[in-house]
């Protein structure tokens, strides 16, 4: 699993959750904590008025699984949905870093965290978007990401309530729109590229150290 450091995944623009990790000396993952609301403070971060470091590895759901876990995945969505589900139907989750610190406490699997230096561009909130847009303006002009290989996708604003919608498409093109029953021309408000199996830079690989 790849782990980013904390400080490196927030937005300035209020809470995010972020599956923060434990790990023992030899770098293997001991659990995966949840943690919702953090945000960013003068002295650093914290979460429901608690500090929190922000030198912790955190979970981006970046894994490297094996195709056995699958199996395992798929049985545990079956008793997520007889258990979870009936309880809160419209909101109950299914959530891999928690499924997965499940497994974990049972001895079932092990992880090993390979620590990354890297910034995860995220838009939690459409105030994200400017900045993120000029992230990777600025990756491309650097040569960190090559055009050629992106997938493209456009962020349209979806309706009056502020809500947001990517829709991604394979080609270098991004004429495509969305279709919405609420609102017929949606307004396209920025368009950015990005890898579609990561957020970080494809040339470089997690930090081991």
């Amino acid at each position: 699993m790849a782990g980013f450091v904390l400080k490196n995944t927030l937005s300035d623009n209020g809470g995010v959750t972020r599956g923060v990790c434990k790990m023992d000396g030899q770098s293997n993952l001991t659990e995966v904590v949840e943690t919702k609301n953090i945000v960013k403070t003068e002295n650093g971060a914290e979460t429901d008025g608690v500090s929190i470091d922000t030198d912790s590895l955190v979970s981006m759901n970046m894994w490297g699984l094996t195709p056995d876990f699958l199996d395992v995945l798929e049985a545990g969505f079956k008793e997520f949905f007889e258990k979870e589900v009936p309880q809160n139907p419209l909101k109950a989750e299914y959530l891999i870093p928690i499924f997965i610190g499940e497994l974990l406490k049972q001895g079932r699997i092990s992880v090993k965290v390979l620590k990354t230096n890297d910034i995860w561009y995220g838009m939690t909130y459409k105030e994200d978007v400017g900045a993120v847009r000029e992230s990777f303006r600025k990756m491309l002009e650097d040569g960190v990401y090559k055009a050629a290989a992106f997938w493209c996708g456009s962020l349209a604003y979806l309706g009056e309530k502020g809500n947001y919608g990517l829709l991604w498409n394979l080609s270098n093109s991004c004429g495509i729109r969305f279709k919405v029953a609420a609102k017929k021309d949606p307004i396209p408000i920025a368009t950015v590229e990005t890898d579609i199996l990561t957020a970080v830079s494809p040339k470089r690989k997690p930090n081991r150290r």
